[in-house]
């Protein structure tokens, strides 16, 4: 198991390239994060924590997903994002057997002429500052 503190000071892949090839430099009192590959970089910013941060916020945006054909959706009960016609806020959907795709918090049946259009798997369920998981 990976330690947190470190996966906590990795940089992840550029956000405008890819490359893994990126490190942290110092100009006098300031750091920046530049990608080795594109020469892409951060601001320069007070601490190193900070310019990290920066860097990896952009670079987790790059990594976001994009919407599925429906036909690759899960169909095990898994809850996924579903864009629905129609609508222009996405649903927490998932297929039940016999009767396709539902609302998942409420199970109300999504009618064929509003059939979902695409999918993409919902995002890591959101915790105050502090909260730690139970395990």
């Amino acid at each position: 198991m990976a330690d947190p503190m470190q996966q906590a000071r990795q940089l992840l892949p550029c956000p405008f390239c890819g490359s893994s090839d990126s490190e942290m430099q110092q100009a006098q009192a300031e750091h920046y994060v530049q990608c080795l590959e594109c020469e892409a970089s951060t601001s320069l910013l007070g601490s190193r924590r900070e310019a990290r941060e920066l860097w990896n916020r952009r670079a987790a945006l790059r990594a976001a997903p994009e919407w599925q054909p429906m036909e690759t959706a899960p169909r095990d009960g898994t809850a996924v994002l579903v864009a629905i016609d129609g609508s222009d806020i996405p649903q927490p959907c998932r297929f039940r057997e016999r009767v396709g795709w539902v609302i998942a918090w409420d199970e109300w049946r999504i009618p064929a002429h509003d059939g979902p259009l695409g999918w993409m798997p919902l995002p890591a369920a959101a915790r105050p500052q502090g909260v730690k998981d139970a395990t």
